[in-house]
């Protein structure tokens, strides 16, 4: 919906969508890739652990090393993002285990920022400012 604005003589017209359409986008940003979980906290995840987090429209799939879950998210505006507690497997794993961390993340993160930069793409999920979790798009 454009609003008219006289300035003077001249009329502008300005938009109360871009918001809107900013936040779809970054939706989208989250459901082009399946992003894999490089960072936790201040600790890097070492490369042989492969977890992923996969968007689609409301829902998500969470892949561990030995668990998967799904749950529902949603966003509002540009940066708010909210998670449903996972729901799946839950099994002991032997050695380094992220999946309960990764789903501990998701039940406290309620900002999200996509990141480019040339080629790659990472998605930070967030508590407030504090960055709980670093993904990056596969």
């Amino acid at each position: 919906m454009a609003l008219p604005l006289w300035i003077g003589s001249v009329l502008v017209c300005f938009s109360l969508q871009p918001l809107t359409v900013k936040g779809q986008a970054r939706r989208e940003a989250l459901q082009e890739h399946s992003w894999r979980l490089i960072r936790i906290g201040d600790s890097r995840v070492a490369d042989s652990i492969v977890t992923t987090l996969q968007f689609g429209d409301t829902t998500y799939t969470l892949t561990g090393e030995c668990n998967q879950a799904i749950g529902k998210y949603w966003t509002r505006g540009i940066s708010r993002i909210g998670f449903t507690v996972p729901a799946g497997t839950w099994r002991a794993c032997p050695g380094l285990n992220n999946d309960a961390k990764v789903a501990n993340v998701l039940r406290r993160a309620n900002r999200y920022r996509v990141h480019t930069s040339g080629n790659a793409r990472s998605l930070s999920l967030r508590r407030g400012l504090r960055v709980l979790a670093v993904l990056e798009a596969k």
